[in-house]
């Protein structure tokens, strides 16, 4: 390698001109952090970047988690997730379909509770109510 400043030709290892002192231009290959200089397994380098990684289903996602917290709310983002599945060629059509499904299921068990709580409410009023008229006449 040649010096730029007197060039004089140097050690092709050596980081200093040997004439004038003047760090010499280090060529260097591209490195990876870490060293690691990749490629295949017949040491070249790969001939294609990493592809980035798939769109995400937000809605069916959102979906999902919502059912199992407010069920009305999970089923509205399933179904939004599932019509955006439909776009996405498929992606997130699993997630949609278990938000839907675990929102529907949900909002059937919270239905079925608070009829249940109505109607054992109004069984403890009635005897409540009883217990009352019998105390008074005692």
């Amino acid at each position: 390698m040649n010096c730029t400043n007197c060039n004089i030709q140097s050690q092709p290892n050596s980081k200093f001109c040997q004439g004038c002192g003047t760090p010499l231009a280090q060529q260097q290959s591209p490195q990876q952090p870490g060293g690691f200089q990749g490629g295949n397994y017949h040491g070249g380098p790969y001939p294609y970047p990493f592809p980035p990684p798939p769109p995400q289903n937000g809605m069916a996602i959102a979906g999902l988690i919502l059912a199992f917290i407010f069920p009305l709310l999970g089923l509205i983002f399933s179904i939004l997730g599932l019509n955006k599945a439909k776009q996405m060629n498929g992606e997130g059509h699993g997630l949609a379909m278990a938000g839907l499904v675990i929102s529907i299921v949900y909002m059937i068990i919270n239905i079925v509770a608070i009829v249940l709580m109505l109607v054992f409410l109004q069984d403890f009023i009635e005897w409540v109510e009883r217990m009352a008229t019998y105390y008074q006449t005692i």
